[in-house]
């Protein structure tokens, strides 16, 4: 999957930022009130690939969706992951056609 330079929520663009690692030792992270995500390639000094990045994306946005809804949720690490990782399996897994 490509990740997106940027996106909007309802209007509000969110812009995305790739990393070598982030400080402290992070996946990734968001700022869903100023419209920032960061990701990094690396956790450490293990590369990360194609698949993990394009979980922790999602991952992230799930974050800036549910902040958006005013969702109290966006903070609970437990419900994003459980909705992220199966976010991501329908956009992995995806077999586009007709209308």
């Amino acid at each position: 999957m490509l990740i997106p330079k940027s996106f909007r929520i309802r209007g509000v663009k969110h812009t995305v930022h790739i990393a070598r690692t982030l400080k402290p030792k992070a996946y990734g992270r968001t700022n869903p009130a100023v419209g920032t995500i960061e990701l990094a390639t690396h956790y450490g000094y293990v590369q990360r690939g194609p698949i993990a990045m394009a979980e922790t994306f999602w991952h992230e946005v799930v974050h800036c969706i549910l902040f958006d809804m005013g969702d109290p949720r966006w903070k609970d690490e437990t419900f994003v992951v459980s909705f992220s990782r199966r976010l991501a399996d329908v956009v992995q897994t995806a077999e586009l056609g007709g209308a």
